[in-house]
């Protein structure tokens, strides 16, 4: 088991519950330029990134087993949406939940060297359309009561009048994973 600051970190930075604040605390800590913080940042991304930490934690609201025994709590999971596979978590109606995820842990330069961010990029390119723009499916983007991180909200405002909605959103949503460096 992770040293106790590594569950507060995990539990502050990465569990994503707080969306503004999860944004917020990652550039403000980049931004530091502290050595040290960025090791305990990339320790924390290199472990949610293993497949121990996507075995042993419970789906939702990150219930960390240890040996059967022990349970740690962290708030929400910061687990990978589809890190088994991505390809088929796309076709699920949990769609959203991996973009909204894909968004904020793609900020990370550790997160996107992981299988998990390249594969991801792979197969969003399966919605690429014949002028080098993307449409995805507009339920990914459905607009809903709930949680954001569960995927509710994910929409970026665009006029759902316009033919063109969901080809902007989907391709300015892409550009946002493309250029988060």
């Amino acid at each position: 088991m992770r040293s106790g600051f590594t569950n507060i970190l995990i539990s502050n930075l990465l569990s994503l519950a707080g969306v503004n604040n999860a944004a917020a605390t990652r550039f403000m800590l980049y931004e530091l330029s502290d050595e040290k913080i960025n090791e305990k940042i990339n320790a924390v991304i290199d472990f949610i990134s293993t497949d121990e930490y996507h075995d042993i934690t419970a789906d939702g609201y990150g219930i960390i087993t240890s040996d059967g025994k022990k349970y740690y709590s962290m708030g929400w999971d910061a687990k990978y949406p589809g890190w088994y596979n991505i390809s088929e978590y796309l076709q699920s109606p949990d769609a959203p939940r991996l973009l909204f995820f894909a968004q904020f842990i793609a900020k990370y330069p550790r997160a996107r060297r992981t299988k998990w961010f390249k594969e991801l990029l792979l197969c969003l390119e399966n919605y690429r359309t014949g002028r080098g723009t993307y449409q995805f499916p507009p339920g990914w983007f459905r607009e809903k009561q709930g949680y954001a991180v569960m995927g509710s909200h994910l929409s970026f405002g665009e006029n759902r009048r316009s033919k063109l909605w969901c080809e902007i959103e989907s391709t300015f949503f892409v550009q946002i994973l493309s250029s988060a460096d």
